[in-house]
């Protein structure tokens, strides 16, 4: 799982409401939710998208998109045995 909470606050830094941002992403702000819980995957296009509209440099877009949510880092006990 991806930890979106950067990403929520540069969102919430730029758009009064998640629905202006979703709007000009070009998704629905359902699916946008769907896609900040981890329930629906960001597409490329989705991303280049929110990188050009929230003015993320390239040597950033992994810490928004791609760092793992602290639980989903944490590796299984039953898996180190």
């Amino acid at each position: 799982m991806y930890n979106y909470e950067l990403l929520k606050k540069r969102i919430a830094e730029g758009y009064s409401c998640l629905s202006a941002f979703a709007e000009a992403v070009k998704v629905a702000e359902s699916t946008l939710v769907k896609k900040l819980s981890n329930v629906l995957p960001f597409s490329y296009a989705e991303i280049e998208r929110a990188v050009d509209i929230l003015e993320i440099s390239p040597s950033e877009i992994n810490f928004y998109f791609f760092s793992l949510h602290p639980s989903a880092a944490t590796p299984n006990k039953s898996e180190e045995s």
